[in-house]
């Protein structure tokens, strides 16, 4: 189960890590890209720029020049309202204007956005001089149309952009020319200041600020003039009154990006899940399989348990029917008969209280960690216990002719735990030191003080205990090489059972081999 976690583990936050790296470059790059449109967004305008410079200064040089002909041109004294010559290239005329007397001081040249009709027009103008004085104007007069600024319409990104001439008069913006590379038209050519986006607005008060023909600026702006979500650059014209204007579709760029990390997400995640699957099933496949183990062990367990209380339950119905019949002939026969009896029912007592404590304890259920320390909750003699165990033994030992030791049983000691508890304790490091151990062997019995502790140990003279084997002979069901060479029954709990209830009351268990080659098991428990 801890290499399945581990496995789950390795399996999970390698692609957990991928998703999350997955996401921010999303994040990143969206960014990244926003700032690069923001960019490119400006060469358009620039594009924009060269030709609107172009034509301005190609306005005022064709306003300028023709005021200079007719100022030298001598044929001509006095001047009506005439136009003179009309260019098809750009749609403009030229037409000169008279200058009334009063107005004989200087008049500049001029180049101002006007209204012609229901559109409007560039007019550049131009003072004709005679003598010092004013005599007419030339004013060169172009019409601004969607074909009249085919430099707006660049080659730009395949995404949706648009190109737009504003002008303002008063509270309306009006729309002189536009250029887009999609299909999306303009809701309305003029438009209310107020619902004029804000980053328009800003681009016309950027334009009352300053004096420089062409001041840019770049953003993002959630309401464009076509479509929410842009990337915009603009530029100021103060002489002309105009704001040049570049949006570009961000939500459309973003879509671009989200779809190929989309696809990368959406691989990621299914084999997130095919992972998650798999690692459920070989979970599910562990846990059945740990079921089938526990379902075995439980079998071995009833068992080695109905094994073992068969014999001694034999053996008492055995003698008590012989007892009850009155077969026996002599005192030594019944002696014999009681003495089994009594040995058989202290089997079954060891046996029995081993299967209480191994199910009260939940050894087949639940883990280490999940049961209680009953520190304190109970004190009792030592060697006065063991002096009461060894009576209760002493059947058992006589069987199978060990001669039982006491040592400093008389020891005032008092220990943090109960006295049933030592019983049961001792009984099985007994029953084991005799089971598995010679004939005719002497077990040695005992108890030593610490400072802060008691120690209750049992020494044999078998085979002793591996030092491979010291730990995993506390675990139920556990079998040692001893065992498995004396091919003594058992059911595999005693062990088991005694190390849960020494650290149950915050006490320690060991073993260690002797110099003579026995083992000598040991219970310390607090004072």
């Amino acid at each position: 189960m801890n290499l399945l976690r581990r496995w789950w583990w390795l399996v999970t936050l390698p692609l957990v890590l991928i998703t999350a790296i997955v996401v921010v470059s999303l994040v990143y790059l969206r960014r990244d890209f926003l700032r690069e449109v923001e960019e490119d967004a400006q060469w358009p305008l620039r594009v924009a720029q060269a030709d609107i410079e172009g034509r301005r200064s190609r306005w005022v040089s064709s306003a300028r020049s023709t005021a200079a002909m007719l100022a030298t041109d001598p044929d001509n004294d006095e001047f009506t309202s005439t136009v003179l010559a009309s260019v098809a290239v750009d749609g403009s005329r030229t037409r000169v204007v008279p200058v009334p007397d009063p107005f004989v001081a200087t008049q500049p040249e001029m180049i101002a956005t006007v209204r012609c009709g229901a559109a409007f027009c560039v007019e550049a103008s131009a003072p004709v001089r005679r003598q010092n004085r004013t005599v007419a104007t030339v004013v060169v007069t172009v019409p601004i149309t969607d074909s009249a600024f085919r430099a707006l319409d660049v080659p730009g990104p395949s995404l949706g952009s648009r190109v737009t001439i504003l002008h303002r008069q008063g509270d309306s913006v009006f729309m002189l020319a536009t250029a887009s590379h999609d299909s999306i038209a303009l809701r309305a050519r003029t438009m209310a200041w107020a619902a004029v986006p804000r980053h328009v607005q800003q681009a016309f008060d950027a334009r009352t600020r300053t004096r420089t023909r062409m001041r840019t600026r770049t953003g993002r702006a959630d309401t464009g003039l076509v479509r929410s979500g842009v990337v915009y650059a603009s530029a100021s014209y103060p002489d002309l009154g105009w704001v040049v204007l570049r949006e570009v579709d961000a939500e459309e760029l973003i879509d671009r990006l989200l779809a190929p990390l989309s696809i990368q997400l959406l691989v990621i995640s299914s084999l997130l899940l095919f992972a998650l699957g798999f690692a459920r099933s070989r979970r599910r496949e562990a846990l059945l399989r740990r079921e089938r183990a526990l379902a075995e062990v439980r079998g071995d367990f009833v068992a080695a348990v109905s094994h073992e209380l068969r014999t001694p339950l034999a053996q008492i119905t055995l003698f008590a029917e012989l007892l009850r019949k009155g077969t026996m002939r002599g005192p030594e026969e019944h002696a014999r008969a009681l003495h089994v009896i009594e040995k058989e029912a202290s089997r079954l007592s060891i046996l029995v209280d081993n299967v209480l404590n191994h199910a009260r304890l939940g050894r087949t259920g639940r883990t280490r960690s999940t049961r209680s320390t009953m520190t304190g909750s109970a004190t009792t003699a030592v060697g006065r216990d063991i002096s009461h165990v060894l009576e209760a033994f002493a059947p058992l030992a006589a069987d199978r002719g060990v001669r039982v030791v006491a040592l400093d049983v008389e020891s005032p000691a008092v220990a943090s735990v109960d006295s049933q508890a030592v019983r049961q304790i001792l009984l099985n490091f007994l029953e084991n030191a005799v089971k598995y151990g010679p004939r005719g062997q002497t077990v040695t019995v005992g108890v030593r003080e610490h400072r802060d502790a008691v120690c209750v140990f049992v020494s044999d003279q078998g085979p002793g205990v591996p030092i491979a084997e010291r730990e995993t002979i506390w675990t139920a069901f556990a079998r040692g090489s001893a065992a498995s060479a004396s091919r003594a029954g058992g059911s595999g709990i005693g062990l088991s059972v005694v190390r849960d209830l020494v650290e149950q009351y915050g006490g320690s268990v060991g073993v260690t081999n002797t110099d003579g080659g026995g083992a000598r098991f040991e219970a310390i428990f607090p004072r």
